[in-house]
């Protein structure tokens, strides 16, 4: 065995045993120590560490990385390297702390149970975990709390993780490990703080996409990641909390059900929440994330699709991209060729997170200063450098030709989806009453950038409504309503599941939704 010895600013230095040959990343992010958007796959270059001491020479896949000074002070990718014979002295960058996770979403009248005991709401997202603590008797959340999930160590996508549980040795169970012990670690915080045990716990309801409940109960996620997609079980999922090891051991587990493999429980908590179930007008219900989920419920008629916007509207596989922190850029405009920019906290800008990146784009759509092909033009403060393209944001950051790119591809797939759902259902943008933008990042967006990034079709300002967390809130009816889980079910059931790619025009569509002026 080979030992490591971890060193993080702020904290006690932390010691390691792995066997020579295992991957650095793997062990590391194992602990908790690193994280990289690709999953450590030497793509994105953040699982970046220095070594203090032992013998780890740099590779030629890291040059495009580091300066050569870098290189020779150290510096390293964690996932280029394996594990040597001798004993290694690392130091690791901390990653900042999220910027607040948004936990309250829309929430409807609904007839309160009003059983005994507490309960707790789970949001599991890709990206954060939220939790709230509920007094079942009265149906009053007593607090709430959340953090990062920490499976994003393997993989910023859900496809990146459906990969590592199926390819890596004992990948389902670190999987599932990693966010047992998310869910483990606020439901501590939560009893903790309000003088309460696991055994004060009476009930616990989980909302998340497919993937995340499949790992969440350590089945099989494979079947997502290949054709034809089918979920390894139907309907609500319903556990023991000694079944995920927890301490509430007897508590049961409901976990809200999915629709397909792209249409987990946390788009029909949201539909439960906006009860779109029972509308009676024309409304398009969006969760944007790394996979964009869509449902357009028409006079109660419910149909559904999902398309996979990548990490980069949550500030990955971004030149300069950053996870919303103290000190991401959050919001920008160009005025007289000035760029002016906000940042999260009113601190020094260290990166651009995903709102950030959207009103980036958007304004340089509404200033003409890129084409329709998203190219940007030769017009200040637009410069070129190497021949290369790039809008300067400040403090030496830059958005580049290729980061555009990457939203175009967001963009296009999240446009696409819409139109070909609206064109199934025989329905024009013009005839939509209302479009819902759900979820953590969307909550963050302002609706003007929606539409001038073309995210949106063009409908009016005014019909564009921000509902939250509707995944946790649709978790909390189902927690303390009477009746909720039992309509949750029938959702489910009654979600028309429209799949893109078997559509004969699909591709044409998702091309032409690229143009920036679609």
């Amino acid at each position: 065995m080979t030992e490591l010895k971890i060193a993080r600013l702020g904290y006690k230095a932390q010691k390691l045993t792995a066997e020579p040959g295992e991957n650095l990343y793997s062990v590391l992010a194992g602990a908790g120590l690193i994280t990289a958007p690709c999953g450590g796959r030497g793509r994105c270059g953040k699982c970046r560490l220095r070594v203090v001491s032992g013998d780890m020479s740099a590779l030629p896949g890291e040059q495009q990385f580091f300066s050569e000074k870098e290189l020779a002070d150290g510096w390293r990718l964690a996932c280029m390297h394996d594990v040597g014979p001798s004993a290694l002295e690392l130091s690791v960058p901390v990653e900042e702390k999220t910027a607040e996770i948004k936990v309250d979403g829309y929430l409807p009248e609904f007839e309160l149970a009003g059983t005994d005991g507490y309960g707790l709401m789970i949001d599991i997202g890709s990206t954060t975990v939220a939790a709230g603590l509920v007094d079942l008797r009265d149906g009053r959340v007593i607090g709430h709390a959340s953090c990062l999930n920490s499976q994003a160590a393997f993989g910023q996508d859900v496809m990146s993780r459906i990969s590592y549980a199926d390819q890596e040795e004992r990948g389902l169970e670190v999987m599932q490990d990693a966010i047992v012990g998310n869910i483990r670690e606020l439901m501590s915080t939560l009893l903790e703080k309000h003088g309460l045990t696991a055994d004060d716990l009476c009930q616990i309801v989980i909302a998340g996409n497919t993937t995340m409940i499949h790992l969440l109960a350590a089945y099989d996620p494979i079947c997502l990641g290949t054709a034809p997609y089918k979920m390894a079980f139907s309907g609500p999922l319903e556990l023991k909390g000694s079944d995920l090891g927890l301490d509430a051991k007897d508590c049961p587990i409901f976990c809200v059900p999915s629709v397909s493999a792209f249409i987990g429980g946390d788009i029909i908590a949201g539909v439960l929440a906006c009860r779109l179930y029972e509308s009676t007008d024309c409304a398009l219900f969006i969760d944007i994330g790394t996979n964009g989920e869509i449902i357009l419920a028409n006079n109660g008629h419910l149909v559904g699709c999902s398309c996979a916007t990548g990490p980069a509207l949550e500030g990955m596989n971004i030149s300069c991209g950053s996870i919303a922190k103290d000190g991401a850029i959050e919001d920008m405009s160009i005025d007289d060729g000035q760029v002016n920019y906000s940042t999260i906290g009113g601190t020094d800008p260290i990166g651009l997170c995903g709102s950030g990146l959207l009103a980036a784009v958007a304004e340089l759509n509404r200033k003409g200063l890129m084409d329709k092909n998203g190219r940007l033009k030769k017009t200040a403060p637009i410069e070129v450098v190497d021949s290369k393209r790039r809008l300067p944001l400040g403090g030496g950051l830059v958005l580049t030709q290729q980061d555009v790119r990457q939203v175009q591809l967001a963009k296009g797939a999240i446009l696409s989806g819409i139109r070909s759902l609206l064109k199934a259902a025989n329905v024009k943008p013009e005839d939509l009453d209302r479009v819902i933008v759900a979820g953590q990042f969307g909550a963050h967006l302002k609706a003007v950038d929606l539409l001038d990034c073309g995210l949106l079709p063009k409908v009016d300002v005014d019909k564009i409504i921000y509902a939250g967390n509707t995944s946790l809130s649709g978790a909390y009816l189902c927690l303390v309503g009477r009746g909720e889980r039992e309509i949750c079910a029938r959702i489910a059931g009654n979600v028309d599941y429209l799949e893109l790619i078997e559509l004969p025009e699909y591709q044409q569509e998702f091309i032409n939704c690229m143009s920036f002026d679609a």
